[in-house]
């Protein structure tokens, strides 16, 4: 007579059972590769190799949102800092070339910064009047505000608000320089005024930001 079907089905399973005490066979399955490790440079959460945000292009930066950078004008009376960011100042203060340090800004890392004017008369939607912009500004250099070894693709022009056209907003942004790209060697925009600020950013295709910024308002 046949065993009931209910003693095959136990002699089945102790069968593929191992022993007591034995240790299960290896997975023979390669184990899954590690996730690779994220870029240094973050800004909310976004990799370096992706672009400064569409936003530029029809909204203006508010710099207080990314504090971080400090600029003090050439008479040293004035500085610029997270505690009084966007407050009115006396344009003769700037009529040369600020300090601008990043403190916190990584030493081995390399910097882009930009200063524009979004209110200057005749400016469209994600038009600035452009003031300066500086690249390949190392870190270690840009703690204690050394731009002397770093590369000016435009050179510093002081506010110089119109006026009847009340005050306006100048505003510094410090972008990081991807880790693994060449030393940045962008042309020089065409124009000062009706500067593209964010299609000029995303074409240098290197930049993680802003990183930090700092802005001040200043009128006739």
């Amino acid at each position: 007579m046949s065993p009931p079907l209910a003693l095959l089905a136990l002699a089945a399973a102790l069968s593929l059972s191992p022993p007591a005490g034995a240790r299960p066979e290896p997975d023979p399955r390669p184990a899954p590769a590690p996730a690779p490790a994220p870029s240094r440079c973050f800004l909310s959460a976004r990799s370096c190799r992706q672009p400064p945000p569409a936003s530029l292009d029809t909204e203006v930066p508010f710099a207080c949102a990314v504090p971080g950078l400090e600029v003090t004008s050439w008479s040293r009376a004035v500085v610029i800092s997270a505690a009084n960011c966007n407050e009115a100042e006396p344009k003769q203060e700037f009529q040369d070339q600020p300090e601008v340090r990043f403190p916190k800004a990584s030493p081995d890392a390399f910097y882009t910064l930009v200063m524009v004017d979004p209110d200057a008369p005749g400016m469209l939607r994600g038009e600035y009047w452009l003031h300066w912009i500086v690249v390949n500004i190392k870190g270690s250099h840009f703690q204690i505000g050394n731009l002397d070894d770093a590369t000016e693709v435009a050179s510093y022009v002081a506010p110089a608000p119109p006026e009847r056209t009340g005050a306006h907003r100048y505003i510094f942004l410090a972008l990081e320089q991807e880790a693994s790209a060449s030393p940045l060697a962008p042309a020089a925009p065409a124009e000062r005024p009706h500067f593209r600020l964010g299609p000029w950013l995303r074409g240098l295709r290197a930049l993680c930001g802003p990183r930090a910024g700092v802005q001040f308002r200043a009128a006739f």
